[in-house]
């Protein structure tokens, strides 16, 4: 079994938002609990079709996460090697295994990754299953394991003797020992929260990018500042990233939001100019635009064919240049900074 850590950096894969295809969970998306009236997506965005299937799914119905991986939201709760513990606090910091040689062999173990009968925020990236009594009879409908393979001569366990150093709080990918430590690439998601369904769709095609180091961002949670997410996101001084592109969903809900149009677009043509990394439009809704300064913009594709107006095929095909000319404006930027 997986450590919860290990767990936890796999269901990520390179991503920090709720769940690895976005802030948002849709039943299209994962087998949940879509019905249950918490419907927490980090947004507070209801499903448009929510469901409740009230049984296990095959593997491969819904989108793999970037790094392949399937069902690591919903489906079924997967058992950790980790002993069941109230927090991280005193634990290994290391990704192995805290795994206590005093509990009781009837203690249950951590499982991670909700299933078919939980609510969504029980599905995220960084939730940990509370323990729970002993059932002596099953049965266990919605719970399994995944398993992990291990180079020779290395091991999950850690026991007692565990550093203290520990932060209380791990909500970021854990970096496993010889990883890349290059600067990644990221890009910048600027959109309505009523249009989020459009930015999981357009991540979730740029998974294969994103596999290879890209970085999608803007994911601010509830009780954040959206302006700090903002700045934050655009600094190229920081030292984890460097933010080669701008991502403009452009609809009425757009243009109607007073923070984006009075804050963070002004922020986000500044810096383009400023900093020379690439502003690209997506037109999702017939509006206005051109009455804004994102008519100084070229549209990744014309605005008279929204996304929101076009067939399945022709979606997808429309996601596909979107992420073609994503590709195209990093490759840009980077040229031209290696030529300066």
């Amino acid at each position: 079994l997986p450590s919860e850590a290990q767990w936890e950096y796999a269901c990520r894969a390179g991503t920090s938002t709720a769940f690895h295809f976005g802030p948002i969970i849709l039943s299209d998306l994962a087998n949940f609990k879509g019905i249950d009236p918490s419907r927490f997506n980090s947004l507070n965005i209801p499903d448009p079709e929510p469901l409740f299937r009230e049984q296990t799914t095959p593997v491969g119905m819904f989108p793999a996460n970037p790094w392949g991986l399937y069902d690591m939201h919903g489906n079924v709760w997967e058992w950790c090697l980790d002993s069941v513990r109230s927090s991280y606090e005193g634990g290994p910091y290391d990704g192995s295994a805290w795994v206590d040689s005093q509990a009781p062999k009837e203690l249950r173990k951590r499982s991670r990754g909700g299933s078919w009968a939980m609510p969504p925020g029980l599905c995220r990236s960084a939730f940990r299953s509370p323990p729970k009594a002993d059932v002596a009879a099953g049965p266990y409908d919605d719970t399994g394991f995944r398993v992990v393979c291990l180079p020779s001569g290395t091991s999950l366990n850690c026991t007692d003797n565990v550093a203290a150093e520990l932060p209380k709080q791990i909500d970021e990918p854990i970096a496993l020992a010889g990883e890349a430590t290059t600067i990644p690439t990221s890009v910048y998601f600027s959109y309505s929260r009523v249009d989020a369904k459009w930015a999981n769709k357009i991540q979730t095609t740029l998974a294969p990018m994103v596999r290879g180091g890209l970085r999608a961002r803007n994911d601010a949670q509830p009780g954040e500042a959206w302006e700090d997410k903002v700045q934050w996101a655009l600094d190229i001084t920081e030292l984890t990233e460097k933010t080669e592109a701008a991502i403009l969903l452009v609809s009425p809900n757009y243009l109607a939001a007073d923070y984006i149009t009075k804050n963070e677009l002004p922020l986000l043509l500044s810096a383009a100019d400023e900093r020379g990394f690439k502003i690209l439009w997506v037109p999702v809704e017939r509006c206005l635009y051109e009455h804004t300064d994102i008519a100084r913009c070229q549209a990744v594709f014309s605005p008279d064919r929204p996304l929101t107006t076009l067939e399945p095929n022709e979606l997808n095909e429309a996601l596909v240049t979107i992420c073609r000319a994503i590709a195209a404006a990093i490759e840009d930027n980077q040229q031209g900074l290696a030529e300066a």
